[in-house]
């Protein structure tokens, strides 16, 4: 059946529900597809008729070579170009055998090596199987995978010119902006190139151009960002899991807006073993149906990566673009970065233990890095340590309460301490998943799930010149956190001998093998609310409502309820946002009546983007003082108050005698 967007759906029809789960998924996503076609013909069309506006471009790149030509002309890429054509010169003029090939290779100290091998693998890989559809790039912490990734996607729009539009989908707001930043520095001042790219999340703006002068244009500028920003009309896109999941599974409208877009796009997943580990086999089923009626290409790529393969048996394998993981895990500057010491797990006294050891380092002129579970603990550890006499250096935290602009501040004072000199960094998870802290010589962390093992350690001597150490420790209930994560049962966790040495050979499927016995056992369970087949049943006969339940990432949480702080901060330019004027003017745009939807709501996405810096999640079972409420928000005066070293005291907020204003 042909759908009139150039794709080919197969479809079997028949009285009953298809009770076979590939053909659940293709009837589920040609629904979807034929959805978002009229209800985004439906919104365009209106648009024109009550407007004057008509949408003619959706967004795809259309001169591909152009920034394919300005990243191969990049720094990086250039030294690695350099690279390959230096190691191919000296292959034709040299004979030696793969013995003395192995020797030379296990013996390199320059980091970069091993990068533009891992970037040129992946490239030949990928050009060998070009014709198929999901692609899994599993590589060391600190080996260059974003810029493969971005290399990777490039050249799979050059061998299939079919593919015109590119996502890249991370885990947490920190990596979008991270990964942003990152290609701000190698497109440069390429406006052209940079204006294709957009983040997309709760945090960010939607980008406009107004000419005041001309009120009719104005008014289409503002059709076009917010028409944009619905309908994804952007050549590349960099948004978090929840979006593209939103995508996917919503069962709202405005979900359904930019499903089409998925069509002919090539699509990176950045960490996908912290998507809730309940609906694994789920979205491999799904992704595997998406790749083969859309025309798409997606990138699944992280330091720990499932093999996903083994929970769809029956579909297509993947392509493994490192097909000697161990050349590149195994080798010294990976392996042998960090050395893993695990005597805290022993201590009957850990916090005394953890404060003389970091005292230990400190005194060495070390850069410490310490993790907790909960920000509870971290809060507490960093005002103790801040009160310790014998730590004169400086101690900074950082959690999921920090702002964008407190994190990069941090960040950036971390990149500027000079090297002799110690630090001591405390956090919660924000740091794990592909944070750039080059710095840290020590770490300290408190045991989770054995990939997120793996992932603080590449957070320590990232720039393989130091001795890094890492110690685990175990304080905070992990289940408290991830919830019912099949991960934390104990003999998966490194309270066993035999995770030890799993993460220390880097043999991660041994791992995730144990943990898809697991998902297998819930995936049968008798629970027809766990039951995969069950689901199945719900997603051929069509029932949205349980499938988009079924597919959400992150479960709401109804135990939290936002709260903005009102005080001054400091922008990086040096400007001060007023929390106070950020509260009025939210206020006074709900309020409003006589401005366009469209000006309305890019507005609103301009002071959304500026409230996000004050709101903060407060347990609803606390009684705190407030000034106002909006819809959820409730509105605290003088914010200040509750803050101490730059960071909110949730104590302090609480513990006000439950007085409401």
């Amino acid at each position: 059946m042909q759908t009139g967007y150039g794709i080919k759906v197969k479809i079997r029809t028949k009285d009953c529900c298809p009770t076979d789960k590939t053909e659940s998924i293709f009837l589920y996503i040609y629904e979807k597809l034929l959805y978002s076609l009229l209800i985004a013909s439906d919104y365009y069309a209106t648009t024109e008729y009550n407007d004057e506006f008509v949408v003619d471009s959706h967004g795809t790149i259309d001169c591909a070579r152009q920034i394919i030509e300005s990243y191969e002309n990049s720094e990086v890429v250039q030294n690695i170009r350099n690279y390959q054509s230096t190691k191919e010169k000296m292959q034709k003029n040299q004979q030696s055998s793969g013995e003395d090939k192995r020797k030379a290779w296990w013996n390199e100290k320059n980091i970069n090596v091993l990068r533009s091998e891992l970037f040129l693998d992946a490239e030949k890989a990928l050009e060998q199987h070009k014709d198929e559809n999901i692609f899994y790039l599993e590589a060391p912490t600190g080996s260059g995978k974003s810029n493969t990734a971005l290399n990777l996607t490039f050249k799979l729009m050059k061998l299939c010119p079919e593919l015109n539009k590119v996502w890249y989908i991370y885990p947490f707001n920190t990596l979008v902006e991270q990964n942003m930043r990152s290609l701000e520095q190698i497109f440069g001042e390429q406006k052209n190139i940079l204006n294709q790219i957009r983040v997309v999340n709760s945090v960010t703006p939607i980008v406009y151009k107004v000419k005041a002068e001309d009120e009719e244009e104005e008014l289409s500028e503002y059709i076009k960002a917010l028409l944009d920003r619905q309908f994804f009309h952007y050549p590349i896109t960099l948004s978090t899991h929840i979006t593209l999941f939103d995508i996917m599974f919503g069962g709202g409208k405005e979900s359904g807006f930019g499903f089409y877009q998925l069509a002919n796009s090539v699509i990176v997943l950045d960490e996908i073993q912290s998507y809730r580990n309940e609906i694994w086999t789920e979205i491999i089923l799904f992704l595997k149906g998406f790749v083969e009626l859309l025309n798409m290409k997606i990138i699944i790529m992280s330091a720990t990566l499932p093999d996903l393969d083994l929970l769809s048996v029956g579909q297509t394998k993947a392509v493994k673009l490192i097909t000697d993981r161990e050349c590149y895990f195994l080798h010294p500057l990976f392996k042998k970065r960090v050395e893993l010491c695990y005597e805290l797990l022993e201590s009957e006294s850990i916090s005394e233990d953890l404060v003389r050891l970091i005292k230990h380092y400190l005194s060495q002129r070390k850069k410490v890095l310490v993790e907790f579970l909960s920000k509870k603990s971290a809060e507490e550890f960093f005002r103790k340590l801040c009160k310790d006499e014998d730590i004169t250096c400086k101690i900074r935290l950082m959690t999921g309460d920090d702002n964008s602009i407190e994190r990069r501040r941090i960040l950036e004072e971390i990149d500027k301490e000079p090297s002799e000199s110690a630090f001591l960094l405390i956090a919660t998870q924000v740091v794990e998943a592909g944070v750039d802290i080059q710095a840290m010589e020590i770490g300290f962390k408190d045991i989770s799930t054995l990939d997120s093992e793996e992932q603080f350690m590449g957070r320590i001597n990232r720039s393989c010149r130091k001795n890094g150490i890492v110690y685990f420790f175990n304080l905070d209930k992990a289940t408290l956190i991830y919830g019912n994560d099949v991960r934390l049962d104990k003999e998966l966790t490194l309270e066993t001998i035999e995770m030890r040495k799993i993460l220390a050979k880097k043999q991660f499927m041994e791992f995730y093998k144990k943990v898809f016995d697991k998902i297998t056992q819930i995936n049968h369970s008798l629970d027809i609310k766990k039951n995969i087949d069950k689901f199945f049943i719900h997603v051929g006969s069509l029932n949205i409502p349980e499938i988009s339940e079924r597919m959400c990432l992150i479960k709401d949480d109804d135990r939290n309820y936002p709260v903005f702080l009102a005080r001054d901060l400091t922008l990086p330019n040096g400007d001060v946002l007023k929390g106070e004027k950020v509260w009025d003017s939210y206020v006074e745009l709900l309020r409003e009546k006589n401005m366009s939807y469209a000006q309305w709501k890019v507005e609103l996405s301009e002071v959304k983007s500026q409230m996000s810096y004050f709101i903060y999640n407060i347990t609803k079972d606390a009684l705190i003082p407030f000034n106002d409420q909006v819809g959820e928000i409730y509105y605290i005066e003088n914010g200040e108050q509750y803050f101490e070293d730059g960071k909110l005291n949730r104590d302090k907020l609480i513990n006000q005698n439950g007085v409401f204003i």
